[in-house]
């Protein structure tokens, strides 16, 4: 809703009833074998809500309060399952977006509070994008927009992985890994008509930092990745 010329406001909203991946399938495996007959499983439920202000226009000053409620949320105790979690976070946020002429910068900082850990809400996560976004040469036929984001966070909680169901449990033999806080990423898009080529590098701070500790999927930090695409469309 644009309150003025410079003031405008709005809500984000997001309302979600499903079943977890790992209830959809008979599960059998090398080591043992379970199915979810005469449970009563009940799909989780997370409902999302974040209302905002902002003001400005090339200089965007944005404060938003999101709210996370997430009931049966299941977990795994070793040799059984609990269905009985919950969430209830709220996360107060600021964002500064900042742009002059192609050169333009986003910053964001968002505070977590509430029973998050199962999660993985850090207590807080500062992030930061600069970039470059225009057209070159003199006929301004290409256009390139790429820049680099970095991404701090703090105070998360680690749980146990078991990959033999895909699932994070709390008390199957958890391991405190090691956190890692910093997370550096960079792309560069490039567009010329109906054509487009992108090239993003991920996480690329773990070229340069200590290995030591572990990294398992579902966590909030992954090794180094780059992301290549072509996207070309034909007209008759």
């Amino acid at each position: 809703y644009q309150i003025t010329e410079r003031w405008h406001t709005g809500i984000h909203f997001v309302h979600e009833r499903i079943y977890p991946e790992f209830f959809q399938l008979h599960f059998i495996g090398n080591h043992f074998a379970y199915d979810y007959s005469g449970q009563d499983i009940a799909p989780t439920v997370r409902t999302f809500t974040e209302p905002y202000i902002a003001f400005g226009k090339k200089r965007q000053i944005q404060f938003s309060v999101a709210h996370l409620i997430v009931n049966n949320l299941y977990s795994f105790l070793g040799s059984g399952w609990d269905f009985s979690g919950s969430q209830n976070v709220v996360a107060p946020g600021l964002s500064l977006q900042l742009r002059k002429g192609a050169l333009g910068w986003n910053s964001k900082a968002q505070f977590f509070g509430g029973r998050k850990s199962d999660f993985f809400a850090p207590d807080y996560l500062v992030s930061s994008r600069l970039f470059l976004d225009g057209a070159l040469f003199k006929a301004k036929k290409l256009k390139i927009a790429t820049g680099i984001e970095a991404h701090y966070f703090d105070g998360y909680e680690t749980l146990a992985y078991h990959p033999e169901i895909g699932v994070f449990g709390p008390y199957f033999g958890a391991e405190n890994l090691q956190q890692q806080n910093l997370l550096l990423n960079f792309f560069i898009n490039m567009q010329m008509d109906r054509f487009r080529f992108f090239i993003s590098a991920n996480r690329i701070n773990t070229l340069f930092e200590d290995r030591v500790g572990g990294i398992v999927d579902g966590y909030p930090m992954r090794p180094f990745f780059i992301r290549m695409g072509i996207v070309w469309d034909f007209v008759n």
